[in-house]
């Protein structure tokens, strides 16, 4: 059955259009992907391994954004708490329609025409409703090597918990990787094979992999 589904959802990769994007990293670099609009969400992809990187339901999504003084730039914002993802691409027309059109056929959820939005704003709304200080000021840290499929190789990180989130840090720069708000967390699942091995799962899928 796994290697079924497997098959399946690697034909629907190459069924879609793919566009060369660029996302805005954390580190405030341009990294090269693919934008591919399915029926359900849009796909981030690995250009050179044509791996799903992440996936962004429209069930998901409150707003998208246009990114006026950032070229071919457009913002997606998640419902939730109004995390924001910023992308730019020389079809970022085709894109915006090719999401607003499967959202409404296919998903039945009707996205308002993109909004205008500023480059310079992005930084200090980018963690939506908790990108304030008193969201993000650690009352514990921990360094974890984390597991995931964007990286062959554990990668170190900072693990830090607030009174309200949990907050994923470079050890080099400590500029915020990932944030979770606690209330959020479904579940931590220790690895029998390894003590030192857990995992954290959002709601009802697994996002992390963390080895202390």
């Amino acid at each position: 059955m796994c290697f079924l589904l497997y098959v399946y959802h690697s034909y629907f990769l190459f069924f879609f259009k793919n566009y060369y994007s660029y996302k805005y990293h954390w580190s405030e670099n341009r990294v090269g992907v693919l934008l591919q609009a399915a029926p359900h969400a849009l796909h981030q992809i690995d250009p050179s391994t044509q791996r799903v990187l992440a996936s962004y339901f429209y069930k998901d999504l409150r707003q998208l954004y246009e990114v006026g003084d950032y070229p071919g730039g457009f913002v997606l914002e998640e419902a939730l708490y109004g995390r924001l993802h910023l992308f730019a691409s020389e079809s970022r027309d085709e894109i915006l329609r090719e999401v607003a059109r499967n959202a409404a056929q296919h998903v039945g959820v009707a996205l308002d025409k993109p909004k205008q939005f500023r480059f310079e704003d992005f930084p200090e709304r980018k963690f939506g409703r908790f990108s304030a200080d008193h969201f993000i000021t650690s009352v514990s840290e921990f360094t974890v090597y984390k597991q995931s499929r964007r990286h062959p190789d554990p990668v170190r990180r900072i693990l830090c918990l607030t009174e309200t989130c949990m907050i994923e840090r470079d050890p080099a720069s400590y500029c915020m990787v990932s944030l979770r708000p606690l209330s959020h967390v479904a579940a931590l699942v220790r690895h029998l094979e390894n003590t030192q091995l857990f995992s954290i799962q959002v709601h009802n899928y697994m996002r992390a992999t963390s080895l202390f």
